[in-house]
């Protein structure tokens, strides 16, 4: 196991085989952009709108955490290495379980995307000088 103190984690997160983290957005980065399981360490939330169960709101970090991997409390460290061990021997289904995830969570239409493609082509073809 190693330590990365590294600033820039995009190279970092293609090599990880777990991404052990607090409450960052990072997490879903990680599992849906590299199919990897993700150690939560539970700290206390940082709420910026404390009226989000008043309208049944949710934060998406909070509603996802148990999909995206497991959480251990800040005072029990001490299981990292046999949680560590249990989410690698997810990690072989996880990266479809990540792929059915995200056609729930995320907008996806296909007809949208060939349009926003067909747009910066367009844009892409104006802008490039002819021979």
């Amino acid at each position: 196991m190693q330590l990365d103190t590294n600033i820039s984690v995009l190279d970092s997160m293609i090599l990880c085989d777990v991404l052990i983290t607090d409450r960052s957005g990072i997490a879903f980065e990680f599992a849906f952009g590299t199919g990897r399981p993700v150690l939560f360490i539970d700290t206390v939330p940082k709420e910026t709108n404390p009226d989000w169960r008043e309208w049944d709101l949710e934060p998406v970090e909070n509603r996802y955490r148990s999909l995206m991997g497991i959480s251990v409390h800040a005072d029990a460290m001490r299981q990292l290495p046999d949680q560590i061990q249990a989410l690698k021997l997810l990690s072989d289904s996880f990266p479809e379980k990540m792929k059915e995830a995200a056609g729930e969570i995320f907008y996806q239409d296909e007809a949208q995307y060939k349009a926003t493609a067909n747009r910066i082509l367009e844009m892409v073809n104006r802008s490039t000088p002819s021979d």
